[in-house]
């Protein structure tokens, strides 16, 4: 990126739709302000010769999701909370997340939970904290009975 622009639209522009902009449309009065551009438009008018070809639009369907997720949104109900248990369930997904947003690869920023929480549909940011705190006990517990020094105990 060259340049950064912010452009106000006055209608919807859609994914993928291109979007040219015409410097002498504004008339000379834009330019006024400009130093060094003497009411002229700029030389650049490559836009002109230049069609960059926008992405294909989407075909793909709908994700498919069940029937009682259907009837939850339909009746403006949250998503049911996802499991913590499973293959791909919250559990997972926290190990996953956590080290991504951690310093040390173990400890989250408080700030942080909302974030994760939005990666798991239906819990909050206090449950995945929670859950991940249990998660850690289990861990440590799991090291401490495994560790030679409580072997002979």
């Amino acid at each position: 990126v060259r340049h950064r622009m912010v452009l106000v639209a006055s209608e919807p522009i859609g994914a993928g739709q291109e979007v040219r902009i015409d410097y002498e449309a504004g008339g000379s009065s834009y330019w006024e302000g400009i130093e060094g551009w003497a009411s002229q438009p700029p030389p650049e008018t490559e836009w002109r010769q230049l069609r960059v070809r926008p992405p294909p639009p989407c075909t793909v369907d709908q994700i498919h999701c069940p029937r009682a997720l259907k009837e939850f949104r339909l009746l403006g109900f949250s998503a049911p909370p996802i499991s913590w248990e499973g293959s791909k369930g919250g559990d997972v997904r926290l190990q996953a997340l956590v080290p991504l947003l951690s310093s040390n690869g173990r400890d989250v920023n408080e700030s942080a939970w909302p974030l994760v929480s939005t990666h798991l549909p239906g819990r909050s940011g206090r449950e995945c904290r929670e859950r991940w705190l249990l998660l850690q006990c289990a861990e440590e517990h799991a090291a401490w009975l495994d560790s030679p020094a409580t072997a002979s105990v």
